[in-house]
This record gives structure tokens, sequence and C-alpha cells, in this order.
């Protein structure tokens, strides 16, 4: 276990030596109990099972309390992940490397929590027949890196997070919509890693906004999203023979999607791409013109293969390809899952915390416990020590599953604690409460 103790110590500059303590504490219980207890978290199940403290309120105030702030807790997450996971970036037709940041927005169901910080009522898109189309609970908007972009298997790592409030329920100097957290947490991340990386932000149709997307060209940030089959688009005025009076075109012809999606002829040959984790047969049309509303020229590609629709996307970089942009908004499929984990078992929404700063903090935290999760995989000096489990059943994959990492680093855990009685007590701080339970053992007899 005390290999592991390498993702804990760049974040020991966040948080004092006894939230620290707490911090590892949480992180690991965020690891193992939705295994262990087979039960919703709670600070006191995790208090239980760590035990760092005379009581779990401890625990508590730290979540609530403690002085740590959120934003350099995500700071140092980011840099600790692009130091892992850089090479896995890809690279632009210079060399530099390309931030692929997806960004999207989950939600969690707390219909009896109604006194709960930031509890409100929002669109429920993925409704099914016979659902409501509203449901109650929190909104939350990501950030995740995405690497492993031309591979078989796109893994999608969560660095940042913010909680969304309706208008309604909220005052309304003090409401920020969805784009704007998203703004928010990408000039915090410009901050951070400076001019090294090119940043690339991948959305859904959500995020194809003119006002938000000319927003991002102005702090030259790369946007790559879907299009809908009626946007407002024109090709490029063509460049006068003769001088005339007056300014130049903008506007050229009207262009409609639908009707160029028919000339097959006009397309590019056929090609395999691993979209969507599978092979797909595809034909691809780009498309440089203008959006009304935006000043500068985008690049928009029509896609024919995936599914019995041709689908449209909207890339800001005209000089990339269209295979390009097609691999960039398909990796963004990719956050879908990490959503899945952080709510079954990463414990997003299962803490009912009722301060504001509570609620965000142990939100962050969670995101936090999620992406070391996933980088034990990635990292080769810790992958080494997880167990190998035999899964005949299973087809050979180079990755790794989110259930089958907890399942490997759950069995290392269960050993240390029987080991030591807990799950966090390991390395020289096992020895040392060794040591001072002999001392204590001594004076007593002294006594």
């Amino acid at each position: 276990m005390p290999q592991f103790t390498m993702l804990f110590e760049p974040f020991s500059s966040v948080f004092t030596a006894p939230s620290f303590l707490h911090f590892q504490a949480l992180i690991l219980s965020l690891w193992a109990l939705p295994l262990v207890t087979s039960g919703p978290l709670s600070l006191s199940r995790i208090w239980l099972q760590s035990r760092t403290s005379a009581h779990w309120d401890a625990l508590l105030r730290f979540v609530r309390s403690y002085a740590w702030e959120v934003d350099e807790l995500a700071r140092v997450l980011t840099l600790f992940v692009l130091a892992q996971v850089k090479h896995r970036l890809p690279r632009d037709s210079s060399g530099r490397r390309i931030l692929l940041i997806g960004v999207d927005e989950t939600g969690d169901d707390h219909h009896t929590a109604r006194h709960m910080f930031g509890v409100s009522k929002h669109y429920n898109s993925s409704a099914k027949a016979g659902q409501s189309k509203y449901r109650i609970g929190h909104c939350w908007v990501t950030l995740s890196i995405l690497i492993d972009v031309h591979a078989e298997y796109v893994r999608s790592l969560a660095i940042n997070i913010a909680l969304y409030i309706a208008k309604k329920s909220c005052q309304a100097e003090a409401y920020k919509s969805k784009r704007e957290l998203a703004t928010e947490m990408l000039d915090k991340l410009c901050q951070w890693v400076g001019q090294d990386y090119q940043i690339a932000v991948v959305g859904d149709r959500y995020y194809a906004c003119r006002e938000w997307i000319a927003e991002q060209r102005s702090k030259q940030r790369r946007v790559v999203t879907r299009l809908r089959a009626d946007a407002n688009l024109y090709e490029l005025a063509a460049e006068p023979k003769k001088k005339k009076r007056g300014r130049k075109r903008i506007y050229g012809t009207k262009i409609s999607l639908k009707h160029r999606a028919r000339f097959a002829h006009k397309f590019e040959p056929e090609c395999d791409v691993q979209v969507y984790g599978r092979m797909h047969r595809v034909r691809l049309r780009k498309i440089v013109c203008r959006w009304r509303g935006l000043t500068d020229p985008v690049s928009v590609v029509i896609v024919t293969g995936i599914g019995k629709k041709p689908f449209y996307l909207l890339d800001t970089d005209t000089e990339a390809s269209a295979e390009q942009t097609l691999y960039f908004y398909a990796a963004r499929h990719a956050v879908e899952q990490g959503y899945e984990d952080l709510k079954c078992d990463g414990g997003l929404g299962q803490y009912r915390g009722r301060t504001e700063l509570g609620v965000r903090r142990f939100a962050l935290l969670t995101v936090a416990a999620h992406t070391l999760l996933r980088l034990i995989e990635l990292v080769p000096e810790l992958r080494r020590h997880l167990p190998q489990a035999a899964e005949p059943w299973r087809k050979p994959k180079s990755h790794m599953t989110m259930g089958q990492i907890r399942l490997a680093l759950n069995k290392v855990l269960l050993a240390e604690y029987a080991r030591t009685g807990n799950f966090f007590k390991v390395g020289k701080q096992v020895e040392d409460e060794e040591n001072c339970q002999r001392t204590e053992t001594v004076l007593k007899k002294a006594a």
C-alpha cells in the first residue's frame, strides 16, 4: 500500500497536516467503501472505517469549515493529471500539444432533500416515455481531460466541477448559466496551464451558441460541437473581379446542410474510423463557411455512415481535417461513462451535506477520488502492484474498466485492513502508532 502514496504527495500543499490526514482517509474510503459496505456513503460511515479522529464530526468539519480552497485543489489536480498523461494528448500540425477538454453537465436526484443547498428543479433531457420531464436535485457542470483520442478506448479524467442552480432558486444577481460556469472554469484552467497547450473545448449541442463560441475564440480557444441542420450558414463571399464602391460582401450563397448531404460525389472517399468504441465506415465532407452572427469563418463537417441520418459538426479551426474534427467530437462521449461511475460508486450525490461549502467541496473531492483511481491504471509504477484477477469470460483488453480497478484495489485495501485494522494507517504511521502504544503500555506499568 505505501506505493500508492505518490498519488497524494502533490496535494500536501493544499491542506494543513490534520486536514491532509482527513483528505487521504476520505479518498481511500471513496475507493474502498462502495465494495466493502455496499450501501450509501456518509461521513459517519467513512469515519467508522478511517478512524482519523476521536469523532466523525471532525471529518464533517473538514468538508464544511476547514481552511482549504476548492480552486487550489482543482489546480493541483489538473497539473498532476497533465504531468502523468501529457504524452497521450493529441498534437496539431506544428507539433504543439492539444489539451482536449470535454465540457458537459450531469444531474442527480434528491426528491426528499428539500433543505440541501443547491437543490432545484432541472429539465431532464434523458427522460423516457412516462417519466417526468423535470427532476429535483443537483445539476453539475464538469470539465474533463480527454486522452487517447485516436485509440480504441478513450479515457476521460475529470478535473473540475461547478454547481449550477436554477434561476428560480437563487437571487437574480447571483444566477450563472451553465455556459457562464463553463467559461469561468476554462479561464481558471488557462491560468493554471499557461501557454504550453492549445486548449480545444468539446461540447454537445447546448454549446453551439454563437455568443459563447465568439467569447471562446476571443480567448484563443478552439471549439468543437454539434450543429443543427437548420443553422444559418453562408458560403464565403467571392472576391470581386473589379473594385467597386462600398464595402466588400461578407456572405455568399446560403447553405442548406440537408441539401448538401445528398450529393455523395462531393464527399471524401470512405474511410474506417474508430469512434464510440466501434469501427465505422464513414464519409466526410468539410465546408468552410460563415455562420451568421460570427465574425470569423468556421468549418462544418457533414458525417454519414454513423446512424441512419447524417449529422453535422462545427469546428472553429478551419485548418483542421474533417477526420480530426470527428475524432475530437466523438471523444466527448467518454465523459458519460465517467458520470455513471461518479454517481454509482464515486460518491457524487450520496453525501447529504446542507451547507454551500460542504456540497461544493464534497463534489470536488469525489471528482479527485475518481480521477486518482483512474490514474492508478495509467501510471505503470502503480498498475503493476494491482493483483491480476482471473476473468476468462472477458475479452483480453489493454485497458481496465473502473470496476476492475476497484476490485483489484479493494483486495489491496482489505489486505491492509487485515494487517493494521485500518484502511489508512499504513507505512510509517503504523510504526509510529505501534511505538506510541508500546510507550503508553510501559508508562502504565510504571505507574
